[in-house]
């Protein structure tokens, strides 16, 4: 079912440096922006994390789960990221409740766009057979690009 591979390790270290960075950002909390990073670092870690579990994964199925669960996390960085940006730079008056109302459709919308993807295939269209490296390519959708990358590019866009 899983097999530790050195990507997988890798991704043990990325996400023990992330809970190390996001503990540092707590104690620092009363700093701008550093409740923002210490959100961002926890999305990070959560999504190594998980990254772990699909690079170990010996399934085309699992790897597709794991995958999954990397988007619960995965989605809400680069909006995290805006946030970030906007209170370390003195904006974070623009963070009220309307914004996050309509920023957070794009995450939302992804995340069950990832989970329904058998029935419209908007996000993965296929995949290929797993490597000898423990390793599967992702063959994506229109969906992807409009969600994620276009998602990802507007919020970085903005800072």
């Amino acid at each position: 079912m899983f097999l530790i591979t050195y990507i997988s390790l890798f991704f043990v270290v990325s996400s023990l440096l992330s809970l190390v960075i996001a503990l540092i950002a707590w104690r620092k909390r009363r700093i701008p922006g550093a409740i923002m990073l210490f959100r961002i670092m926890i999305l990070l870690a959560l999504w190594s994390g998980a990254n772990i579990f699909e690079a170990s994964a010996t399934t085309v199925r699992l790897k597709v789960f794991f995958s999954q669960i990397e988007y619960l996390f995965a989605s809400f960085v680069p909006l995290q990221f805006l946030g970030f940006a906007f209170f370390y730079t003195g904006r974070s008056q623009w963070l009220n409740s309307r914004f996050y109302r309509y920023a957070y459709v794009f995450p939302i919308t992804l995340i069950v766009l990832v989970f329904t993807n058998k029935y419209h295939l908007f996000i993965w269209t296929g995949f290929s057979d797993i490597s000898s490296y423990n390793l599967i390519e992702y063959q994506h959708g229109i969906g992807f690009y409009i969600f994620w990358v276009g998602h990802a590019y507007v919020c970085y866009r903005q800072v």
